[in-house]
């Protein structure tokens, strides 16, 4: 089943984030969904909260295994900061949605 559209948005309105230290990984990303809908992407934690400060993307691909600060916790910071965001401020329908990846979760056979 494909979903072209979520009440009164389609896939071209959705932006993507994203958050990889791997040029190769966001670059195979970026590839595969650019065409459907608007992409950006970050090679950091700390460049995702930046991000983030200024952009309100609908769907976080996070790499769990980021340096410095990992996925799970940078996620938990950008939920935290949204949370502070007043209501009305907020683009309508907006909740910060992540989903974790991680390259390396594959085992060996």
């Amino acid at each position: 089943m494909y979903i072209e559209q979520v009440g009164d948005r389609t896939l071209a309105d959705c932006k993507v984030l994203i958050v990889d230290d791997q040029a190769s990984s966001r670059l195979v990303l970026e590839t595969l969904l650019g065409d459907t809908v608007a992409c950006a992407s970050v090679g950091s934690d700390k460049e995702a909260i930046e991000y983030c400060k200024y952009h309100t993307p609908d769907l976080i691909l996070m790499d769990v295994s980021i340096p410095e600060l990992d996925g799970h916790q940078t996620t938990a910071l950008l939920r935290k900061k949204h949370r502070v965001i007043p209501q009305n401020l907020r683009p309508r329908h907006y909740n910060l949605h992540c989903l974790a990846l991680d390259a390396n979760a594959v085992l060996p056979a």
